[in-house]
């Protein structure tokens, strides 16, 4: 069984993040009960700062606001005090077009174990200097096992920006304990081994190739090994996209992949499976 190490940047605090945490987790006891309690609080009151300032777990605690790096120091902050083993990523993230952003964002990676007592004992952090700002390294060497960890997108969880304004997702559930076969379609972190694929996962210029696929497609009946064979191999071809106002009862059995589903063209689909009983009218 493969065992990562870790190394997570994090921004010095001020802060003792124990009450806070005792009060976001209180009544659960599971890791990921608790992972699932500060996803939560964290994608109903942190806004997303359309002003790219704020980075800091402190000055996000204040303002309520910050970019990704914040959600995710929060995150660290809140679910280290809570307990958990907490580590965060940075890489590369394709948006909704398809192309790959020119910055960077951060994601969290969890572990489901809580057993301490496995873990070595390091400093807690190590401060040094970048600029006028003092920055820490946490010093994060026990391992994250690759068969318990889940990933976790606060920031695109809490909501997306579109025409400048920051809009709240009104389901918040597909950004959190993602397969890493979905999250590679989406999520390239800077190291390859975070990727928590058996052999290494995919090299950078495979991730260029991928179009862009989300988590809410397995509910119609797509397997991500599956759509992401078919992808790497017809790299010119687009995921049907669905609008869930007509389609969040309907489960894909058999889809074409071949190109992307659009309005006023025709489809043929093999087998569809209600997820209630509902009537199904085609025009």
């Amino acid at each position: 069984m493969q065992t990562i190490i870790h190394y997570t940047l994090v921004s010095p605090t001020k802060f003792d993040w124990t009450n806070v945490a005792n009060a976001i987790t209180q009544g659960y006891d599971i890791a990921l009960d608790k992972a699932y309690a500060i996803y939560s609080w964290l994608c109903a009151n942190i806004q997303y700062d359309m002003d790219y300032k704020i980075r800091s777990a402190d000055e996000a605690w204040r303002a309520k606001s910050g970019v990704c790096q914040a959600y995710c120091e929060l995150f660290y902050r809140i679910g280290t005090a809570a307990g958990l083993d907490v580590r965060i990523i940075v890489g590369k993230s394709r948006n909704h077009t398809g192309k790959i952003d020119k910055g960077n964002h951060a994601w969290i990676a969890v572990n489901r174990s809580m057993s301490f007592d496995e873990r070595n004992t390091y400093p807690e952090y190590i401060e040094y200097d970048k600029g006028k700002e003092k920055e820490a390294l946490f010093d994060s060497c026990r391992g994250l096992n690759t068969s318990t960890a889940i990933f976790i997108d606060p920031t695109w969880g809490a909501g997306y920006s579109s025409d400048g304004q920051f809009h709240k997702n009104q389901d918040i559930r597909e950004w959190f304990d993602v397969n890493p076969w979905w999250m590679i379609f989406t999520h390239f972190p800077e190291r390859q081994y975070d990727q928590l694929l058996p052999e290494g996962g995919f090299a950078l210029e495979h991730f260029k190739l991928f179009p862009y696929a989300t988590p809410s497609l397995e509910k119609y009946g797509f397997h991500p090994i599956d759509t992401l064979r078919y992808y790497i191999t017809h790299p010119s071809d687009k995921i049907p996209k669905f609008d869930d106002k007509y389609f969040d009862d309907i489960t894909f059995i058999e889809l074409p992949l071949s190109s992307e589903l659009t309005i006023s063209q025709e489809y043929t689909v093999s087998r569809i499976q209600l997820a209630s009983a509902i009537a199904l009218s085609i025009v």
